[in-house]
């Protein structure tokens, strides 16, 4: 009923109530019927609206994501300890030819 009135609400260019964590705050914002991301949030409300099992499919594209990310974070930070000791061995190096 919520994502209905909320898509209502878009598609009429009003003022809709910022919804967070399934919790309705009173900020009220304005929606740009012609930005990307009204667009964007109409399509999310009318799939939303037509299947119900696409929270949970969201949900777990959402895991996979942050999962992805997590992963990326550290092979990232793997990748900059191990070029922090290539570099000081490089440097170690350095001074024995030097003396």
């Amino acid at each position: 009923m919520l994502v209905l009135l909320l898509l209502e609400r878009v598609l009429l260019g009003g003022k809709v109530l910022n919804v967070g964590g399934g919790m309705v705050n009173n900020e009220i914002k304005d929606l740009d019927p012609n930005s990307p991301f009204t667009l964007f949030l109409i399509l999310v409300l009318l799939l939303l609206a037509q299947n119900h099992n696409l929270e949970e499919i969201i949900d777990r594209t959402r895991s996979f994501v942050l999962e992805t990310k997590r992963s990326i974070e550290g092979i990232r930070s793997g990748l900059h300890a191990m070029n922090t000791s290539m570099e000081t061995f490089q440097a170690n190096v350095f001074d024995m030819h030097k003396k």
